[in-house]
C-alpha cells in the first residue's frame, strides 16, 4: 500500500487519488512551468495566490480521467486558462456572495465532465461551483480537494445550498 503525505498539506492522499494522478502523469515533488496560467492571471489583473502557485506549479495541467460506468468518462482539469476566456476578474470577486462568503474567487480548472468549476478563495478554501448552484467548499488543502475530486473521499466537503435552506 502507498501512502504518500502531501507537501501542501499534513493529510494523506488516498490511494485512488494518488492511483489516478499517475496515471495522469503526476509524480511526486512534480513541478511545472506555470507561466501561461500566470500569464493569464496578469491579463486578468488577479494577482495568483501564492498557495495556487505552489498548488499549481505541482498538478497544474493535469487532466485526470477515468470510468465510473456513466455516459461518457469522467474528467478533470486543473487548467484555469480557459475561464479567462470568458470571464474576467469583476466576475471572480463577489462570485459567492450569495453564499456570505465574501471575497474574490480564482479560477483552478474544472470538474466533472465539465459541469462544475475548481476555485480556490481569499478565505484559503477550494470550492467547486455550478452556476446557479450548488456550491461545495472542498478544504483547505489540496489533498481534501482531490481525494474528492477523484478518490472518493468528500469526507471533507461541505454542501453551502444545504446550509443555506
Amino acid at each position: 500500500m502507498c501512502i504518500f503525505v502531501h507537501i501542501l498539506s499534513p493529510k494523506i492522499m488516498t490511494e485512488l487519488t494518488l492511483q489516478r494522478l499517475t496515471s495522469a502523469g503526476w509524480t511526486p515533488g512534480r513541478k511545472v512551468d506555470i507561466s501561461p496560467i500566470e500569464k493569464a492571471y496578469a491579463e486578468a489583473v488577479m494577482v495568483l495566490p501564492e498557495k495556487l502557485r505552489e498548488f499549481f506549479t505541482e498538478f497544474g495541467f493535469l487532466t485526470i480521467r477515468y470510468d465510473i460506468k456513466h455516459t461518457e468518462l469522467e474528467r478533470h482539469s486543473l487548467n484555469p486558462i480557459v475561464d479567462f476566456q470568458n470571464y474576467s476578474k469583476e466576475d471572480f470577486e463577489h462570485l459567492f456572495d450569495d453564499y456570505e462568503v465574501f471575497g474574490t474567487a480564482y479560477p483552478v480548472g474544472f470538474a466533472y465532465r465539465g459541469n462544475m468549476t475548481i476555485y480556490y478563495h481569499d478565505d484559503g478554501n477550494f470550492y467547486i461551483f455550478m452556476e446557479p448552484n450548488p456550491l461545495y467548499r472542498c478544504g483547505k488543502t489540496a489533498d481534501s480537494l482531490l481525494n474528492g475530486l477523484f478518490g472518493g473521499d468528500k469526507s471533507g466537503w461541505l454542501n453551502l445550498d444545504e446550509d443555506l435552506s
